[in-house]
């Protein structure tokens, strides 16, 4: 289940897109470096672009293979990479 019921429709995806980068504007302007979010039970980080490149899979309706690059890059166990994938990553 994603954030705002089963899955967003496009309109909703393209304002959380623009909110992203709006954000991640003014905390490149303010100096604010924020980590990106560890997953797994190392605690793997992802970078920006392999972020992305998920979420690309995924809105291209391409669920199984963003489950299977986010288990390759974190070593997250299957379950959890679903519910993953599902909320929007």
């Amino acid at each position: 289940m994603g954030l705002f019921g089963n899955a967003p429709d496009a309109v909703t995806t393209m304002r959380l897109e623009s909110i992203e980068r709006k954000l991640d504007t003014i905390l490149t302007s303010l100096g604010i470096e924020i980590p990106p979010p560890a997953y797994g039970p190392a605690g793997t980080a992802l970078q920006p672009d392999a972020v992305e490149e998920i979420r690309a899979l995924a809105r291209a309706g391409k669920k199984i293979e963003a489950i299977k690059r986010l288990r390759d890059l974190t070593g997250v166990g299957l379950k959890d990479a679903k519910e993953l994938i599902e909320s929007g990553l």
